[in-house]
């Protein structure tokens, strides 16, 4: 521990990008899993100390946290995604985040690396939201006769529930959800619909996915 209180934060994790890019090259597409977390504990009522927040990037296949970055006290993750992704090396990753990375500069970041993204879409981007709704809809009245398509389900049973996901993904619709390129390598959209029966209750729930 003595050790690494010695290191300097900064150059460390260019060393160990620089390693990580190094064993990239012989493993399979990497999905980097870009996430904030709170750190347990860290808050401290009586000296008024915050917990603190980072942000890390996690590679999927390598199963290893490729940065970290410390979310500042009077801003929060939008700010610091970008601050993290302009130190990791994505070339030929996806990167996944959750909603909060639904953000235009974010996703050109991860172009200009030569990755791509899935990200996921929650109502709380307003018109955004609604407009893929509408097109989703459309599509599946229409019988899917104007874009390319492709759909999947699933089905879980144990522990007295009984859980199915309908996926369903649009392609080739930058020209109608997006025609002045604003989302940079927009490509798709994808939808997961679950129901779940816990005895005799049933929940239907929605996800949109940004790709």
């Amino acid at each position: 521990m003595r050790v690494f209180a010695q290191l300097n934060p900064q150059q460390f994790q260019e060393c160990f990008l620089s390693w990580m890019r190094s064993i990239q090259k012989v493993t399979s597409v990497e999905i980097v899993a870009i996430d904030g977390k709170t750190l347990c504990g860290s808050n401290d009522k009586a000296s008024g100390q915050s917990a603190i927040e980072i942000v890390s990037a996690w590679a999927t296949t390598n199963r290893l946290v490729l940065g970290q970055v410390k979310v500042d006290s009077n801003s929060n993750e939008i700010t610091a995604i970008p601050e993290l992704l302009k130190v990791l090396e994505l070339s030929g990753c996806i990167v996944t985040i959750d909603a909060i990375g639904c953000q235009k500069n974010i996703v050109k970041l991860i172009v200009q690396q030569d990755a791509d993204y899935v990200i996921t879409l929650k109502k709380n981007q307003g018109n955004l939201y609604d407009e893929v709704e509408k097109l989703i809809d459309e599509e599946i009245r229409a019988g899917f006769q104007g874009l390319k398509h492709s759909k999947y389900k699933t089905k879980e049973f144990g522990h007295g529930r009984h859980e199915i996901r309908h996926y369903l993904m649009l392609s080739n619709i930058q020209e109608k959800l997006d025609p002045d390129l604003v989302w940079a390598k927009l490509n798709s959209i994808g939808m997961v619909e679950s129901v779940r029966e816990l005895e005799i209750t049933i929940k239907p729930n929605a996800l949109f996915v940004w790709l």
